[in-house]
């Protein structure tokens, strides 16, 4: 699944749904902690490196997770009105299928 998303992201709509879904995925923020080891020799790092690493990653994550929450919080109103629900239903709707049809167009 991984290998065909990574062949496909040269594609703008496909890498533009992958950045919008990855907004949900906290599997993602994982994902991202396993390539720690590329960018840091973990082995020489010393206490006070790894306290700065920790502090890293739950500084810029948290401050992703807070902006996240305060988006869903503001958005939150569009949900109550149903013409708004409406069109987005159809948004969302029409972005999955271009992206679905995009995809197949460029496998064959």
């Amino acid at each position: 699944m991984f290998a065909f998303i990574v062949k496909h992201l040269g594609i703008w709509l496909v890498s533009w749904m992958c950045e919008a879904v990855g907004v949900s995925r906290n599997g993602l923020h994982l994902f991202h902690l396993d390539f720690l080891p590329t960018f840091f020799d973990l082995p020489s790092l010393s206490i006070l490196d790894v306290l700065t690493v920790i502090g890293l990653f739950l500084t810029v994550l948290g401050t992703a997770f807070v902006n996240y929450a305060y988006a869903a919080s503001r958005a939150a109103g569009l949900f109550r009105n149903p013409g708004a629900v409406r069109i987005l239903n159809r948004t969302s709707g029409t972005l999955l299928i271009s992206a679905g049809a995009t995809v197949l167009l460029k496998l064959s």
